[in-house]
């Protein structure tokens, strides 16, 4: 089952894929004192990416987002991860206030275990 959007009470989310994830980043944004601008959500798995965020963004408080994120695992192909998170974005019905994307890809890192 997927995680459903909650009320967003921040201007910035970050999204990433999984409860592990989420622990980890919920932890670093407390030890960089970011917990009070920072959102971070559990979107599921990476086929719920899409659907999750057509609910996010009918949700209560998705208008006064003006920053978004994504963290999800590139499996063996950080291209076509990327190209899928894109594809995921275009349903979302919003505009950043600047239309700003960057992506970056870890593969091969000494943490990755290739």
């Amino acid at each position: 089952m997927e995680p459903q959007p909650q009320p967003i009470t921040k201007e910035a989310l970050l999204l990433v894929e999984g409860k592990d994830p989420r622990n980890f980043f919920d932890a670093l944004s407390e030890h960089l004192s970011l917990s009070q601008q920072l959102e971070i959500i559990n979107f599921g798995g990476v086929g719920e990416l899409r659907s999750f965020l057509i609910g996010l963004c009918v949700g209560s408080g998705f208008r006064s987002v003006k920053r978004i994120g994504i963290i999800r695992d590139a499996e063996k192909d950080a291209t076509g991860a990327f190209q899928s998170v894109q594809a995921s974005l275009s349903a979302l019905v919003w505009q950043p206030q600047r239309s700003q994307s960057s992506f970056h890809a870890m593969e091969d890192s000494p943490l990755s275990g290739s």
